[in-house]
């Protein structure tokens, strides 16, 4: 019966990146891979965002503009 056999222990055969001795020039950690996903792929959206709001203000200066208390 397999309810009452007792499970094996799960074994944990994890490597540290420091003790790997692969890689022995240190200059591969030192690249900024980072920054190659965080840029932007291209400043349009940016750019239409900031003309509409630019269009916004002088659209409600205009508005404001031609009221008279």
């Amino acid at each position: 019966m397999n309810l009452f056999k007792q499970r094996q222990p799960k074994r944990f055969s994890y490597t540290p990146r420091h003790l790997k001795e692969l890689h022995k020039d240190k200059s591969y950690e030192f690249d900024p891979k980072w920054r190659q996903n965080t840029q932007r792929k291209s400043k349009a959206p940016t750019l239409a965002i900031l003309l509409i709001i630019l269009g916004m203000v002088i659209g409600v200066w205009y508005v404001l503009s031609n009221y008279e208390i």
